[in-house]
């Protein structure tokens, strides 16, 4: 008996070390600095150690198959006693991964980098099919900041590990190529990281080592439509010529309270000049121009600006002075971009300012509440007016999309149950069918695309629900999805979406009337009595009579709760 259990236990560990046919490794294109807020690119190379071809899934930015372990080590311990070495690097002042001065200085504490979210990174890659050869390798690229949320300065070492082939993935590869469906770890590789905050300290050093002093200037107000000037002064401190390539040896950078970089910042600098020689000493003067759309969609407050030389071969990247811009719309601003917009088309791509109103709808809430427009036109007082009660409902739903607008029904009639919405007709009451027409009115300053949830009472007939839907539909386009609402079994464990729709989509229907008083269900095919798990075998449907009340409907569905997710219900 030992020896079988002993025999068990030792094939379990052969088959735990058994190596994986594919051999991973990840990579990092070399770079004397890095810093937080770089697109720092990340490849994964696979390689095929056997001797037949493997497919698998790739996926560089859904970190479905993949993770990358990320891990911050702290400094050497300084044994007492021992003398630190000296500096060795690039300058002084300026951190070097490689010297051990540097790294006793700085003596981070471990930190395990928080992965990233799972989910379609910014920049979405579809997931690929890959073949493999036997004996060959493949590289496929992929970004860092995609895999890890990048917060804080320090050295990190980073593992990678992937899954060939997920469960439920199905790459479409010849029936004869084998797949890949165990997993692969990489050695770990090492990575230097500034945070902006720690860059920005190295400034001057930087500008000494690269012979190159950089002044920025620029206002402290970035206003819509009104580009800031900003002028780089660049003094050549060494004792040779110098040239810049501009605007390709430069980059802007825009940092956000948070200290995150603003991805757009990058290519702010679109136009190309002539090469700037930099004779010793003398210094030179570029400008160039930024507008607000660096910053649209980005919150209001002040951000650091500053720009930076790249880095070369031989030189090292090198930062200017950083300044703080601030990024605001203020009362004055909001009525310029309101008389404006009035006399535009109220489409947003063929009305800038109108468009940026609505991207800051609920940031400018109060001040849009404030203004006032006495001497105006009546198309400015009346966009005023749209804003404003926009900025009221914007609060329900803040993202563009799918906004569910909640009803409570009964027999006495249907109401908005959503507190938003309540304020934002508290001043004006009105019946529900002229709120739900306002509704679909400012629905292209809020991005909403409208559905109606409801929220019924017991006891309210299916004729009533019937009227509200009708009520609403004569109301327009706008609200043309079909209403829903979801019920959940007696333990609130499982629930079906049921949808009321005016024509049934599919064979397979079940009819609810009463008989004889009681509501009964039945098959409108056969006309018997329903057989639940016979018919639940493909998508169900609903006919509902008008004098059924929703308990009685609710009690009689229940076999549905948990089998279909999405059931049509139709009441005639």
């Amino acid at each position: 008996m030992k020896l079988v259990v002993w025999s068990f236990v030792l094939a379990a560990s052969f088959a735990q070390a058994a190596p994986s046919p594919i051999k991973l490794t990840l990579s990092i294109p070399p770079a004397k600095t890095r810093v937080i807020g770089d697109q720092i690119p990340l490849f994964w190379t696979f390689e095929n150690t056997t001797e037949e071809a493997l497919a698998f899934m790739w996926e560089g930015c859904c970190r479905v198959n993949g993770r990358v372990a990320m891990k911050r080590i702290s400094g050497p311990a300084s044994l007492p006693g021992t003398v630190r070495a000296s500096h060795v690097g690039f300058g002084p002042g300026i951190y070097n991964s490689s010297c051990q001065h540097c790294r006793l200085a700085r003596r981070d504490t471990e930190l395990e980098v928080q992965a990233a979210k799972q989910g379609p990174a910014t920049a979405h890659m579809f997931a690929k099919a890959i073949r493999l050869n036997a004996g060959r390798d493949q590289k496929l690229p992929s970004a860092l900041d995609n895999w890890v949320l990048l917060e804080e300065t320090g050295d990190y070492t980073l593992t990678g590990h992937y899954l060939g082939v997920h469960p439920k993935q199905k790459p479409q590869m010849p029936k004869r190529t084998k797949l890949w469906s165990d997993r692969a770890q990489s050695d770990s590789i090492k990575l230097s990281l500034l945070s902006v905050d720690d860059y920005l300290k190295e400034a001057t050093a930087r500008q000494n080592a690269r012979g190159i002093q950089l002044r920025l200037q620029a206002p402290s107000q970035l206003k819509p439509f009104a580009p800031a000037t900003l002028t780089l002064t660049l003094n050549n401190t060494a004792e040779t010529n110098q040239t810049i390539n501009w605007p390709g040896d430069a980059e802007l950078w825009m940092v956000d309270p948070k200290g995150r970089r603003l991805p757009a910042s990058r290519y702010a600098i679109g136009r190309f000049g002539p090469p700037i020689q930099l004779p010793p000493n003398q210094p030179k003067e570029v400008t160039f121009k930024i507008g607000h759309e660096l910053l649209s969609g980005s919150a209001f407050g002040s951000y650091r600006v500053f720009m930076e030389l790249k880095e070369k071969p031989t030189q090292l990247r090198t930062p200017s002075n950083d300044l703080q811009l601030n990024w605001n719309i203020d009362e004055t601003t909001a009525l310029q971009l309101i008389t404006g917009a009035a006399e535009r088309p109220a489409v947003g791509h063929r009305n800038p300012q109108l468009k940026l109103l609505r991207v800051y709808l609920l940031e400018l809430a109060e001040t849009l509440a404030q203004l006032q427009l006495p001497t105006a036109t009546e198309k400015s007082r009346a966009l005023l007016h749209d804003l404003q009660q926009a900025a009221l409902l914007k609060p329900h739903q803040r993202t563009p999309g799918r906004a569910i607008i909640n009803l409570s029904v009964s027999n006495s009639g249907a109401q908005l149950q959503d507190p938003p919405l309540l304020r934002a007709f508290a001043s004006s009451p009105a019946p529900l069918r002229n709120q739900l027409s306002r509704i679909a009115q400012l629905r292209r300053h809020l991005g909403w695309t409208l559905v109606l949830n409801l929220r019924i009472s017991p006891d309210t007939q299916a004729k009533t629900i019937n009227t509200l839907i009708a009520e609403v539909k004569s109301l327009g386009s706008d609200w043309s999805a079909a209403p829903f609402t979801k019920l959940f079994n007696r333990y609130a464990t499982a629930h079906a979406e049921i949808q009321f729709v005016q024509q049934l989509t599919g064979n397979n229907i079940a009819r609810i009337r009463k008989v004889a008083g009681k509501a009964q269900v039945f098959h409108v095919s056969t006309g018997t009595p329903i057989d639940w798990a016979q018919a639940l075998q493909s998508h169900l449907s609903l006919q509902v009579a008008p004098d059924i009340s929703w308990s009685e409907l609710r009690t009689l569905i229940e076999p549905i709760i948990g089998k279909q997710k999405l059931v049509e219900l139709q009441i005639r």
